[in-house]
This record gives C-alpha cells, sequence and structure tokens, in this order.
C-alpha cells in the first residue's frame, strides 16, 4: 500500500491527519512523510488502524490483491532475508577455507623446502 492510498482511506473514513498524528502520538509533520512513502509498512497501517477502530485489513476492504500484494511483499522480505543470512554464512566459510589453503599452502612450501635440502644433503653424501 502506498501512503497515498493510506491517506486516502484516513479522509475517506471521516478522519483528519492532525488527528490521526496526535492519537498515533507523533507530528503532523511526521505523519505527512510516512504518507509520501512509495510503500508503508504493514505495522504502520495496523497502528493508523488501530487509532481509527478497524483492522489493518477491514480498512483495506474489497482491495483482495492488495491484501495479497502486502502479503507477498512480506514473504519476499522473508527470503531475501534468509538468502542474506544464507550468503553472508557462505561467504564466512570461504573466507576460513581461504585462511586453511594459505596455511596449507605455506606447510606445503616449508616441506618441499625441507625435502629439497635433504636430498641435496644425501647426494653430496652419495658424491663424497
Amino acid at each position: 500500500m502506498t501512503g497515498k492510498e493510506l491517506k486516502e482511506k484516513i479522509l475517506n473514513n471521516g478522519y483528519s491527519l492532525v488527528d490521526i498524528a496526535n492519537k498515533l502520538g507523533i507530528t503532523p509533520q511526521a505523519l505527512n512523510s510516512r504518507l509520501y512513502a512509495k510503500s508503508v509498512k504493514l505495522d504502520f497501517i495496523q497502528q493508523v488502524n488501530n487509532v481509527i477502530g478497524k483492522t489493518a485489513f477491514s480498512a483495506l476492504s474489497g482491495d483482495k490483491n492488495l491484501l495479497e500484494t502486502i502479503s507477498m511483499s512480506h514473504e519476499v522480505f522473508e527470503q531475501i532475508n534468509k538468502l542474506t543470512e544464507a550468503i553472508l554464512s557462505q561467504q564466512k566459510v570461504i573466507s576460513e577455507l581461504q585462511k586453511k589453503n594459505a596455511q596449507l599452502q605455506d606447510e606445503l612450501l616449508e616441506s618441499l623446502k625441507k625435502d629439497t635440502k635433504w636430498n641435496k644433503e644425501k647426494e653430496s653424501e652419495n658424491v663424497g
């Protein structure tokens, strides 16, 4: 739901924006800025509806597509959060694997140096 749509719902129910702002405990300017948002959070819609004595869904009466959009937006948001958490977790694992890989490469290099030194010592013993 856009802020403009919510504003229309408020005014169509016979309330002034100043009254709603006062009942919400915010300034009319704060309410106005929220109503200029492209989309309004469902919890804010519920707060406004509580003030005017309706449920979030009854204030959106007859607009099934809007309800589905709000629900879908919430589901999409939750999926994005889960995917973000998974990505961050995978990035941590990748970082740990890169550190372990670097450590193993260092150990391998040291081992090769020792083997090379040992081989050179054996060759010089065999020659001498």
